[in-house]
């Protein structure tokens, strides 16, 4: 063999050698939703066979990298972020299957609510008025267990053992210092390096309380070199804060504060960056995934020559394909044969094991666990649960440790409505609330408005066990005011041809029924006062008014279920009812002449009323769906003094604020139906353009006779009809409409306005 030949051949094996040797390096910087492109990187990477050995990364960067180390390829990562699960996990909301109603409060208008303990005042502790985060937290510390903890299992808890090597970045508050995780629980990793100041709570980790990383590491690139000096780095940077942020955006400002951009230079040998222009996307627009995606590939694939002739070794992506399946096929099932409380005292724990069910030595899944975390998270008492999971190699199965934090005992809540007509509304509560043996919540809540005002007194005594339950009573005095218009921008109000009060009563026994429904039995006492005018007249004073007034006792059952995702304007979920009531008693009824008022005979009053209403939404994608609602009631009560008391205590249809807010004796029946179609147009995850479409059936319209006296009248004619157009804007604490609507009563009955909150009112006596 020739000298040359021998150098020919050695330099070849060399090159071999070099190719079989060299290993790559993959950096993923932070920059919230822009770190989707992230994912086309990969992808491009992978299509092209060009390897990747190790990972490092930081907030989001730390969640793809984490997801690629975890054997998850860029198809799987993107289904991931493109599901229903993430949209919820990244926005705090609960999904409706979650959603437990039996332990959710009755409706209130409320924007939010703060708590204090009995040592605190707002004047000493003025933070305690601002949530600690924008986001609410029980959906992600829920999902890190569900996504994470059998890949903790399987390493070990050592990161080199993942199936990509994996590093990643999170900031200690108190030493104002990077953290490195290369090692321990991966879920507690990811959830402290993706901490986002504001956005998302801070983690509190072996005694270190930890925020994103990207506070003094947002590019780990020299992190990559120090823990696994790889011979090529690729770095993929999406953290290049937009240029310049919208004042009005406080996340956006923050971000432009915290986020230190981080220049690498390195030898173009060793190093190269692929650096993402995408000053269009902001921290939280995950809904911009695909396009985001998108700009990633192609900058990848812009880019795979220049790689290609630096890095020469290939990664085939058959045999990465079998490698991760092979990796993924040694995942322990994640079940628990153990359940560990901290944060608790030992009456509280006992209350909680009820509430879970949970008996010693009993095994359970997470999908089991699921139901009693979400029933959890529902009771005011718990402000936040932090499940923590351990595996024991030994036996197969996992532990299970719940970090339950409790709310304070003060609770203050304020909210309402503000309307461009009479439906103003300002709504404040004031609770205090004791968790124990048996977990008990007592409120004052109060409503002010120019149609509505009420004073309740309130308390609920909530019992866990094998079959939960609660008993509730209310003691309130309300008001109710209709005008002889809706006009838009009152100057001063109309005068109010309508005043109702009532003095009531209200006992509740609860027990859970179905799924997630709950049966509910019910007694009232009390009584309703109506002042109103048999005809219209132009000077009013309460003189002219006509009273009749019902002393009455209310027995009642009721079924219900509401898994909406919004209190107003729902958007998904459902909620229906079947409601029974047997009401006794009397009515009175006197009316003015030129002496004073006289006084008819009290007449006995005793009927049978049921109610059934559904309405649920139909999700066809992201931007389409279509809600349907179906109403009915029928009851045998005979016709009231005359016409205006019958139709002022008939039951009434109103499916919108609008028709929430006015009279209308059209939409008012003992005996109807109504059914409803809502085309809901999603443009963005909280701006919809809601149209709604009612009829109203009356099986028996209540009609004016001659001498005021109530006529029933049987016929088609007598169907009504309602269209509403809404532009609605939902925010975690308030929603606003901007709408315009058209009722078939009175004639040209078209009506525009807008509201700013919640329009829902005290319950009342007669449901």
């Amino acid at each position: 063999m020739s000298f040359k030949r021998s150098i020919l051949i050695a330099f070849c094996l060399s090159l071999v050698f070099y190719a079989q040797a060299q290993r790559v390096g993959l950096v993923l910087s932070g920059g919230g939703a822009k770190g989707l492109a992230h994912v086309g990187l990969i992808q491009a990477l992978e299509e092209n066979q060009i390897p990747i050995d190790y990972v490092t990364g930081t907030s989001i960067g730390a969640i793809v990298g984490s997801l690629y180390a975890m054997g998850l390829s860029p198809d799987e990562m993107m289904a991931l972020f493109l599901s229903e699960d993430f949209t919820y996990w990244s926005t705090g909301t609960i999904q409706t299957k979650d959603i437990d109603y039996f332990r959710k409060g009755d409706l209130s208008p409320e924007f939010f609510s703060t708590y204090l303990s009995l040592s605190d005042s707002l004047l000493s502790n003025p933070r305690s008025l601002v949530p600690g985060s924008l986001i609410n937290a029980s959906q992600l510390n829920y999902a890190f267990v569900q996504v994470y903890s059998q890949y903790t299992a399987l390493c070990g808890g050592d990161f080199d053992r993942l199936f990509v090597p994996f590093r990643c970045v999170a900031t200690d508050v108190h030493s104002k210092q990077a953290v490195i995780f290369k090692n321990g629980r991966l879920e507690d990793a990811v959830r402290a390096s993706m901490s986002f100041p504001l956005v998302f709570n801070a983690v509190s980790v072996d005694s270190m309380l930890l925020l994103d990383g990207g506070i003094y590491d947002n590019y780990p690139v020299k992190l990559m070199q120090k823990e696994f000096n790889p011979d090529f780095v690729i770095g993929s940077n999406v953290s290049i804060v937009n240029s310049k942020p919208s004042e009005d955006d406080v996340v956006s400002l923050i971000e432009h504060i915290i986020i230190q951009p981080t220049h690498f230079e390195a030898s173009p040998d060793e190093f190269i960056e692929f650096k993402f222009d995408l000053k269009d996307v902001y921290l939280m627009d995950f809904h911009k995934a695909l396009e985001t995606y998108q700009k990633g590939y192609d900058l990848g694939i812009s880019m795979i020559d220049s790689l290609k002739g630096i890095i020469s070794r290939r990664q085939d992506p058959d045999s990465l394909a079998q490698k991760r399946q092979a990796f993924k096929a040694n995942l322990p099932e994640l079940i628990f044969d153990e359940l560990e409380l901290t944060g608790l005292n030992h009456q509280q724990e006992e209350f909680v094991r009820r509430m879970i069910g949970y008996d010693k030595d009993r095994r359970f899944s997470l999908k089991e666990f699921r139901k009693a975390y979400y029933a959890m998270i529902a009771d005011t008492r718990i402000s936040q649960i932090i499940p923590k999971v351990w595996y024991n190699p030994s036996t197969g199965f996992f532990k299970l440790k719940l970090d339950i934090k409790t709310e304070k005992n003060l609770v203050f809540a304020l909210g309402g409505n503000i309307s461009s007509s009479t439906s103003n509304l300002l709504y404040a509560r004031i609770g205090y609330q004791r968790f124990g043996k048996v977990a008990t919540y007592y409120s004052a809540d109060t409503y002010i408005g120019s149609i509505h005002n009420a004073l309740r007194l309130n308390t609920r005594w909530d019992v866990a066990g094998y079959i939960p339950s609660y008993l509730q009573a209310s003691l309130s005095v309300s008001s109710f005011k209709f005008y002889e218009g809706e006009k838009l921008f009152y100057e001063e109000l109309s005068p109010a041809f309508i005043q109702e009060r009532e003095i009531l009563f209200k006992l509740r026994y609860g027990i859970p029924a179905f799924s997630q429904a709950k049966f509910e039995i019910g007694y009232s006492v009390g009584r309703i006062s109506d002042w109103y005018m048999q005809s219209y007249l132009s000077n009013i004073t309460r003189a002219n008014f006509d009273r009749s007034y019902y002393d009455l006792s209310n027995f009642s059952l009721r079924l219900e279920k509401n898994n909406l995702n919004y209190r107003q304007y729902p958007t998904g979920g459902s909620h229906y009812y079947l409601l029974c009531q047997y009401l006794l008693g009397e009515e009175n009824y006197s009316y003015p002449d030129s002496v004073g008022n006289r006084f008819k005979e009290s007449k006995e009053l005793g009927y049978f009323q049921a109610s059934a209403a559904y309405e649920g939404y139909l999700n066809f994608n992201k931007s389409i769906t279509l809600g349907c609602i179906l109403n009915a009631v029928y009851n045998n009560k005979r016709s009231l003094d005359n016409y205006t008391a019958s139709i002022i205590q008939a039951p009434a249809f109103t499916p919108t604020p609008y028709t929430l807010s006015t009279f209308n004796e059209a939409f008012r029946s003992n005996k109807y139906a109504a059914i409803g179609i809502m085309p809901i147009w999603t443009i963005r995850p909280f701006l919809h353009l809601r149209s709604e479409f009612y009829t109203f059936m009356p099986l028996d319209a209540i009609k004016r006779g001659p001498n005021q006296e109530t006529v029933l009248s049987r016929s088609f004619s007598n169907t009504q009809f309602l269209g509403e157009l809404s532009l609605v804007f939902h925010q975690p604490f308030v929603s606003m409409s901007l709408f315009t609507n058209y009722l078939s009563y009175p004639k040209n009955n078209w009506n525009v306005g807008i509201n700013i909150g919640f329009l829902i009112f005290n319950k009342r006596l007669v449901e």
